[in-house]
């Protein structure tokens, strides 16, 4: 796949994972709390668990380098803005996210305790990543030499059947 390919599928992704993460992460949440605040430890917490395991590993997969960084930027934008509105302005973020429905309040309970600006961070620090912008497969310019091959490479060790036993050879 060619790199721009490779980032515009990685953009609608993010533009895809963005309200579904977030979506994910208020429901959840907000069963959770639900739950603990009834006493109902059995099975009602199972599903809001597996969906907090499961945008884990979405959120793993989108900071991984095999991916697009535009696939953790777009998401990492919109976390990081919903993060910092709510800690300057904490009636707007409130309005703002008042159009999700029943997951907005445990939304902005995760906004109140910083939750959506870590996570803002986090996708937006691996996307920063100069190394997830290239071509996969490219050479790196600082650690190839003019021929194309690593530099300062330590030589092979030798192999057991290369060594003779009167010193070398």
């Amino acid at each position: 796949m060619r790199n721009s390919s490779r980032h515009i599928t990685g953009a609608v992704l993010g533009v895809l994972l963005t309200p579904a993460l977030g979506w994910g992460l208020g429901w959840s949440s907000g069963e959770l709390v639900r739950a603990f605040r009834v006493f109902a430890l059995g099975a009602d917490l199972i599903l809001p668990s597996l969906v907090i395991v499961a945008i884990g590993l979405v959120i793993a997969v989108l900071v991984s380098a095999r991916v697009s960084p535009v696939a953790a930027l777009v998401p990492g934008i919109a976390f990081l803005a919903a993060g910092l509105l709510f800690m300057v302005s904490t009636g707007t973020a409130t309005r703002v996210m008042g159009w999700l429905g029943s997951v907005s309040p445990a939304l902005i309970s995760l906004a109140s305790l910083g939750m959506l600006l870590l996570l803002g961070t986090v996708l937006i620090a691996s996307a920063c990543m100069p190394g997830r912008w290239r071509e996969p497969g490219a050479a790196d310019p600082a650690t190839s030499g003019a021929l194309g091959g690593p530099t300062g490479a330590p030589a092979p060790f030798p192999r057991p059947e290369d060594r003779s036993p009167w010193g070398t050879t």
